[in-house]
């Protein structure tokens, strides 16, 4: 027979996973309130040289 309990540590994990890209989320919607740069300019635009604004 299989058990019908859940895996806690699955069940944890994807607690922990759920909230932490939550937290990233509202960080990068705060970040952008800020700054006026977009989620995608925020992570891809470090890459591009010279483009980005400074966040000071």
């Amino acid at each position: 027979m299989a058990s019908t309990v859940p895996d806690a540590t699955k069940t944890f994990n994807g607690k922990l996973s759920g909230r932490l890209a939550i937290l990233g989320l509202a960080i990068g919607l705060i970040t952008k309130a800020l700054t006026d740069r977009g989620i995608l300019d925020q992570v891809f635009g470090i890459f591009a040289s010279g483009t980005t604004t400074p966040l000071y």
